[in-house]
């Protein structure tokens, strides 16, 4: 209309022209310019409709890689427009941006609603924010929305049940918060909905029951509560119902057996209680159930043997008893069987024979009795058999080596006996055998030193006898080889010694005698070597000691000669990790060389025949932790001063050599020695003060030494007392009982005095308010100078409009002072007494003098009037509960990307460490948590509240001190809550917590857990069962990051597993965490630097693998010799040490 009106305008006043004579020429120009007006009108024309709406959707868009670079307005047709498609009328029909590899971000505008015949909306795989727009409702041709694998957050807008014509509907892989709307159940034309992995809680609405199209329901990774709804049992179309990981609690309804037509039900990983519905035997077309991980008791129904297309079957970790069902046996189609870690008994039910399609079953940890039948070698595609931990008994079945298909056999940890039957490697296809901690007998059959598949053979903790068959080493894809604690006998093979592919050899604790081949340490890959006690003898090869390849070699207990490292001596790399040669008979000297083995966290020489002096270079060890044990040998000189360097060692025998002179005073800087042995030398002088407490626990450990004094005060010289022999000391047995029965007497006499000082508070009151007030004292503990008159000025007496936070024990004040100094200043409000008084002066004190660059500085204190202040340094971000919480809800000034988030933990495990480890008396924090950690302007945490633990114990009551714990819920310790008894590791467990918060995004007590869940039960389930840890870290700080900085999140999440094990004697100290987040720093440089570097000190082989960029395998060791995987694997932790799960899990 408007162009039209505008053509007759140019004509009108073209012939006003000719009329005023100015010729054609302007006839001309003015028609151009009418023609160019036409054209632009009709340009925009074309793009108010849908062409708008998408170039108003593309301004909301950050497209980084120019994907929508063709969307303009010069070009008037979007239907040409990169992932546009119209129909016949022009109309926009479709947008599918879902190929532009995550490089859309943006948020997703409303004016996508003026789509009118949008039938199809599929943004998915990328990296959108932001709400879902409710104008999308106006759509109302939409057929199918995928929103899945972004980063949207807010609600499912309600409004969306208004499009009756949604067939599917995938907001999977969000940050979608809140309840699933029940208007939802308003789409009758809805097929498929998938919500998974988001944050979304509530029940599960019944009205999706309404949608009687409903073939695909995966709801899974979620926090929801309740169960699943029993009105599903009206969708007669479902196929695939899946809530895994949802936070289910109550029971299975015994209506969802209606659902026909169901073929996938996998509800594994909830909290979900009660039995099976035997009405579940009416899903006749079922293929895959798993319920996994819940607390499902009773017995397993029978019914489910009717089930006949079922394939695969998981009911593991639950709660079942009972023997298992022989009408399992009818699962013609059945290819998976896991029954594992429940409490079932019985005997293997023969009836598995009928399950011809049955490739791995797995009935292990169970109480499972009686033989093995032989009918389990009838099944002819079984691959996979585990047994494990259960009570079995009788011999192997000699036919298992019929099985063609079988290529692991784990029968471990029964009371199988007799011998191991020849021919179980017939097939050609075994790779794993696992037959230890049985009472097995005989010897080794030859055949499985032949068998070329084999990978791993553990027959360790039997009765087995006879020699180890040479032909293991020939085996080109041999690895593991463990036979310890047995009564094998014979040499050890050459072959052995020359394989290019055992990565782990241990045959200890045999009657094994010869020497050591040659080959032994020079053909990598070489990882562990274990011939501990055994008979063997000889010199030590060249090659094994020094190897550039072994992390642990133990060869103690059997009768070595020569000395420890045989010439030639070349050391360049040694991994060594763990090098213990005791009880042999070697001599000559302690080789300077070991000072090279840098990565060392053990050695033990002890029992031997070395002499000579301790080498200087021993003090280069810095890793050395659990023991240096150099007793029974010949050494003399004195003690290095150097070895005062070892700052981690946690054990030192030097006892019974020949040593002389005094004992270093560096040792007084060895804060983690806990168990020391000089006993029977030729020290002098005094011991270090430190040692006083070793001395008390241990006396025996100082005898023998006739001149070494208990201090500088006491002559401990005494020539009345005759010395028994060149062993005897002043420090004898009769001096060791005098002290003995000095602290006897000084504890009767202190308790005395306990009852008398009782007694005397019952009687006196304490003394009046206005004492205690008299007491007025200001302490700066800096270099600051202010008074307490700037405090109170700066914040107008403490006025309420100062305060920024606030608990039940005290407020905190932000108080500027004219120096321009900020300060937080804490009024601290407690029930005040003398002793009280006395609690909080001495612990501000020795509070005062601590300086840690990530622990807050205490400023200054102040007791003046009713006041108790305590100043500290302000630190402007705020606490890391702060920014969490800022990240959390998508503030536009803070993402907390992982760089950040791995200094706070870093800087917060050496806070830790050094309140642990480097103050004395040590600091046990005892409330670490998210809103006691502060932040300074580049993320440096610096963690506040340390050291008033005692002034919040001593200001309770008798009554309060029983009834409350210290700590906060969700960071508290298990054993603190019922034991109150206060280690550091406490710590460790909070420490633990905040990692997970740091890793995950959640909160400690996250209020999208299920009831009596936290982090720490909520990762354990995740973990606990699925093949891959990722979706529970912070999904945009995991995808911000590069293949580095991913591998070095998952360390983390290991770390955070280890720290909040249930058993705290199993938690790594703060100490030995530092060093574990110090070199993933220091090994994230390289892509394949993990799997040759320090992680290796802490952790076991094989217990993280699987990543590493795409695929590189990363290898650790154990935290300690005597710490086994399974030690940190407890009941509720155990499948995260699995070494070999079924699907290859990192974990």
């Amino acid at each position: 209309m408007a162009a039209a009106a505008a053509a007759m305008g140019c004509g009108q006043l073209c012939r006003r022209c000719r009329c005023a004579g100015l010729g054609s020429r302007l006839s001309v120009f003015v028609a151009a310019v009418a023609v160019l007006f036409l054209v632009t009108v009709g340009g925009v024309q074309g793009l108010s409709g849908d062409g708008a709406a998408l170039l108003d959707f593309k301004r909301g868009v950050v497209d980084s890689s120019g994907a929508l670079a063709d969307w303009n307005a010069s070009d008037s047709n979007p239907c040409s427009w990169s992932g546009v498609s119209c129909n016949r009328d022009r109309r926009v029909m479709a947008l599918n941006l879902t190929n532009f590899q995550n490089n859309l971000a943006g948020s997703i505008s409303a004016s996508l609603g003026n789509l009118t015949k949008l039938e199809i909306l599929n943004l998915s795989n990328n990296m959108f924010k932001g709400p879902i727009p409710t104008t999308l409702s106006k759509c109302v041709g939409l057929r199918i929305i995928d929103f899945g694998s972004n980063q949207l957050s807010g609600i499912i807008p309600p409004e969306l049940g208004l499009l009756k014509n949604l067939e599917q509907l995938t907001l999977a892989s969000n940050k979608l918060r809140g309840p699933v709307p029940e208007e939802l159940g308003q789409l009758v034309s809805l097929s498929l909905i998938d919500l998974s992995a988001n944050d979304l809680n509530g029940n599960i609405p019944s009205t999706l029951a309404n949608c009687p199209a409903l073939d695909y329901v995966d709801l899974s990774l979620n926090s929801f509560s309740g169960s699943i709804p029993e009105e599903f049992g009206r969708l007669q179309l479902l196929r695939v119902l899946q809530v895994s990981y949802g936070g289910l609690s109550g029971t299975i309804s015994p209506l969802l057996g209606n659902c026909s037509s169901l073929q996938i039900l996998l509800l594994d990983s909830n909290s979900l209680r009660g039995v099976i519905p035997a009405t579940f035997g009416n899903l006749t077309l079922l293929r895959s159930l798993s319920l996994r991980s819940n607390k499902l008791l009773s017995g397993i129904p029978r019914e489910l043997g009717k089930c006949s297309e079922l394939v695969s079957l998981d009911l593991s970790n639950n709660e079942f008893i009972g023997p298992i069902p022989k009408e399992l046996g009818n699962l013609k189609k059945l290819r998976l069987l896991l029954l594992s870690d429940n409490l079932m008994w019985g005997s293997v039910p023969s009836s598995l024979v009928n399950c011809t399609s049955l490739v791995e079953f797995d009935f292990s940890h169970n109480n499972l009795t009686g033989p093995l039948p032989d009918s389990l070698a009838d099944m002819p595609s079984i691959q996979n058999i585990r047994l494990a931990n259960n009570l079995l008994v009788g011999p192997i079945p000699r036919k298992l080596g019929q099985l063609k298909n079988l290529t692991s056999l784990d029968l471990s940890a029964n009371k199988l006996n007799n011998t191991i039957p020849v021919g179980l490697c017939s097939s050609g296809e075994l790779r794993a055998l696992t037959l230890s901690q049985n009472l097995l007998t005989g010897e080794i059959p030859e055949d499985l030193a032949i068998c070329s598949s084999l990978e791993s053979l553990r027959l360790s903790s039997n009765r087995l006898s006879g020699f180890i068959p040479i032909g293991f080493g020939q085996l080109k894809n041999f690895q593991s080889l463990d036979l310890s604690s047995n009564n094998i006998s014979g040499i050890i093979p050459i072959e052995l010694g020359t394989s290019t592919s055992l990565l782990e050899v241990d045959v200890s604790h045999n009657k094994l005698q010869g020497s050591i081949p040659a080959g032994f340490g020079q053909f990598p890959p070489l990882l562990m070597l274990d011939l501990s006690v055994n008979k063997l003898t000889g010199a030590i090869p060249p090659g094994i000691v020094n190897s550039s390849t072994i992390i642990r070699l133990d060869l103690s207990r059997n009768s070595f000669s020569g000395p420890v490292l045989a010439p030639p001596v070349t050391v360049t790399t040694v991994p060594m990790e763990s090098l213990n040669l005791h009880h042999n008979q070697l001599s000559g000297n302690i080789p300077v060389e070991l000072g090279q083995f840098q990565d060392l966290t053990e050695l033990q020489l002890g029992d031997n025949n070395l002499d000579g002096p301790i080498p200087i270079q021993l003090g280069k060890l810095l890793f050395l932790r659990s023991k240096l044990s150099l007793r029974r040998n010949n050494l003399t000189g004195s003690i290095p001063a150097q070895l005062g360097n070892l700052m981690l060692l946690e054990a030192l025998d030097l006892s019974e050599n020949k040593l002389s002179g005094f004992i270093p005073s560096s040792f007084n800087n060895m804060l983690s020695l806990n168990r020391v042995n000089v006993s029977y030398n030729n020290l002098t002088g005094v011991l270090p003060a430190r040692w006083m407490t070793i001395l008390e626990t241990f006396p025996s450990s100082f005898i023998g030494n006739p001149d070494l004094c208990l201090s500088a005060d006491v002559d401990c010289v005494d020539p009345d007392v005759t010395r028994a022999n060149d062993r005897g000391s002043s420090l004898s047995s009769a001096a060791v009982a005098s002290i003995v029965v000095t602290c006897v007497l000084a504890a009767v006499v202190f308790g005395v005095l306990v009852v008398i000082a009782r007694g005397y508070y019952r009687r006196e009151k304490i003394k009046s308010d206005k004492n205690l007030e008299d007491k007025n004292e200001f302490k700066v503990f800096t270099s600051d100078t202010f008074s307490l008159s700037d405090v109170m000025k700066s914040t107008q007496n403490l006025d309420d409009s100062f305060a920024i936070s606030s608990t039940r024990n005290s407020t905190v004040y932000k108080a500027e002072l004219p120096s321009g100094k900020v300060l937080a200043v804490k009024k601290l409000t407690f029930k005040r007494d003398d002793l009280a008084e006395k609690v909080l002066s001495t612990e501000t004190e020795t509070v005062g003098k601590i300086k840690h660059h990530n622990l807050v500085q205490l400023v200054g204190f102040c007791r003046w009037q009713g006041l108790r202040l305590l100043m500290y340094d302000h630190l402007p971000i705020g606490t890391l509960s702060d920014v969490l919480d800022k990240h959390r809800d998508e503030a536009p000034e803070f993402f907390f990307d992982w760089k950040a988030r791995f200094r706070v933990s870093i800087g917060m495990a050496r806070g830790l460490a050094y309140l642990h480890h480097d103050c004395s008396p040590k600091i046990i924090h005892r409330d670490i948590r998210s809103t006691n950690v502060l932040l300074d302007a580049n993320f440096e945490p610096q963690i506040s509240d340390f050291g008033l633990s005692k002034l919040i114990d001593q200001t309770r009551t008798a009554a309060s001190a029983t009834s409350k714990v210290a700590g906060t819920y969700g960071y508290i310790a298990p054993e603190f809550a019922y034991t109150m008894n206060v280690t550091e590791k406490i710590d460790v467990y909070s420490y633990g917590v905040i990692l997970l918060e740091l890793l995950t995004g959640r909160r400690a007590s996250d209020p999208t857990f299920p009831k009596d869940v936290n982090i720490v039960s909520w990762m354990r389930s995740f973990i606990s069962s699925s093949p891959n840890p990722e979706p529970i870290l912070a999904a945009d700080v995991y995808e911000s990051c590069d293949a580095r900085s991913k591998n070095q999140m998952l360390l983390v999440l290991k770390v955070a597993s280890y720290c909040t094990n249930h058993q705290d004697t199993n938690r790594p100290t703060m100490r030995d965490v530092v060093q574990m987040l110090e070199q993933f720093d220091r090994s994230s440089s390289s892509v394949s630097g993990v799997g040759s570097s320090r992680v290796g000190s802490f952790m076991q082989s094989g217990v993280l693998a699987g990543f590493s960029d795409s695929d590189t395998e990363t290898l650790f060791v154990d935290m300690d010799q005597n710490t086994t995987d399974e030690d940190y694997a407890t009941a509720d932790d155990r499948s995260m040490g699995s070494l070999h799960s079924r699907s290859g899990s990192m974990f």
